[in-house]
Formats: C-alpha cells, structure tokens, sequence
C-alpha cells in the first residue's frame, strides 16, 4: 500500500509540475549574493543547477554608490555561507528588499571549522561574527555560535593502517555530521529524506518578534548535545563509546521559517 501510494504522489506531481511549467510566462528571478567569500559557482552548481528548472537564476554584488538598485527584478536572494562581516549599508539594502516583500535564504555558519582543518588530528571551531546578528534577531532568529552533536550521525571514512601494503579504510560515527529529518508537516519538507549537516549550529526563534509566524522546519534528533565555542575537535574521539545519557538535549532547531509583515 505504501509503494501503491508513494507511486501515485510521483506521477500526480510529475503531472501538475508539467502542467505548472506549461502555463507559465514568466519565471521568477532567484540571486545568490557575492562578495562576502562566499560559495563559490563550483561549489554550489548543482543547487543552481537544479533552481534553473524553475527560476532565472544569477549571481551579484552590492555595489558601493548603486546599492539600491542591486535587487532590482529579483523576488528571492540566497546567501551562501559568507565569512566576511556585512556593512550597515548592505544590511540596509538587503532589509529593504525583505520589506518591499522579497524573500532570502540564509544558509549561515556561525562557527569557524571544517574537516580539512583536522588534517594535524585537531582544531579549533571559533565564533564567526557576520554583522547579521542584530538584523536576524529582529525578524525573529537568533543563531547560537555552538556546534551540534548528535547521535544520529554520519560517518566518517579514516585510515586504520595497512593490511598488505595497502591502506586499510573503516567507518566511524562522527558526531559533527548530524543527520537530520524534519517533522515533514510543511509544504517546504514534506517527503523530504533525512539530510546530513556538516559541523551544524542551532538556533532559536525570539518570541518578542512580534507578528512573525516562526516555523521550526529541521531539529535534531531526541539524543544530542551543543559544544561552546572556543570548541576543541578533534579526531580521537571517534573510537569514543558514547552513551545516550551523554545526549540530554533534544530536538533542537536547525532551521526555521520567518513569515510576516
């Protein structure tokens, strides 16, 4: 039964999203911002890739003495993952373009780290100020400089040593990775499969954001745990045997919906 349905779902949306792209005359203006360090059109085709299906798809900068006119046409911004502080001009211009009814995706990591940093068996995870914070706190989201770790995990694929000269790889659970599923209530992830994050923070919504709707879309599993920065990582601790009562928090959000005036 189950097969029977999931089939018929597949060919009704295989149908109305024909039908959907038909009719349409017009396709919306989706931009991903630039100038900030972030992902660059290599790291991100297949996300781009796919938005093409739908959406006119490019790519700018906020430009100094033309500010205004930057999202000029555009009905989505996306922000991949930036490293470098936002101007109050650039905070001005993107807050003005959500007030004139545009919609962004921020895609942020507040922590500092990642895997090709551990190459000497440890690092550091540190705070990464983006200048957003205050501006994010307004609409409803404060982002926490933590890292997430959690039971329901990836693994990590390491070098154990040699077995007739040749290396010898295994799979270990490693905690930074979470995988994560969402309650697949929202139009946004429903029949969505579990996704892996990768050196994760949370988040939580502030409830004196008057007249936004705060929708939690992703959160942890029922067993995990937030790591402070200065956070030390390091490589040892996968052959940690881990107990579930070391993971006391749960369901801790990852991301969120911000709607309203």
């Amino acid at each position: 039964d189950v097969a029977i349905n999931n089939s018929i779902e597949d060919l009704e949306y295989t149908l109305t999203n024909s039908i959907r792209k038909l009719q349409r005359t017009h396709k919306p203006e989706v931009t991903f911002l630039t100038g900030h360090h972030e992902l660059d059109t290599l790291e991100q085709f297949q996300f781009m890739n796919a938005l093409s299906e739908y959406y006119n798809v490019n790519y700018t900068r906020i430009v100094p003495g033309r500010e205004l006119s930057t999202f000029k046409g555009t009905d989505a911004l996306v922000i991949t993952k930036p490293d470098t502080t936002f101007t109050d001009k650039e905070l001005f211009v993107i807050d003005q373009f959500i007030m004139n009814g545009g919609k962004v995706l921020w895609l942020i990591d507040p922590v500092q780290t990642n895997l090709d940093s551990l190459k000497y068996g440890f690092t550091i995870g540190l705070n990464r100020p983006l200048g957003i914070e205050e501006l994010l706190f307004k609409y409803g989201a404060r982002l926490n400089p933590v890292l997430l770790q959690d039971m329901q995990c990836g693994k990590l694929r390491m070098n154990v040593g040699l077995q007739r000269g040749q290396p010898r790889f295994e799979l270990f659970d490693w905690l930074y990775h979470p995988v994560i599923t969402g309650e697949n209530t929202h139009p946004i992830n429903k029949n969505l499969d579990a996704v892996k994050f990768e050196f994760c923070s949370t988040l939580d919504t502030i409830a004196s954001a008057k007249g936004i709707k705060k929708t939690i879309l992703m959160s942890s599993s029922r067993h995990a745990r937030v790591q402070h920065t200065p956070a030390r990582v390091y490589l040892g601790m996968v052959q940690t045997k881990w107990k579930k009562d070391q993971f006391k928090e749960s369901f801790l959000p990852v991301a969120c919906l911000l709607e309203g005036q």
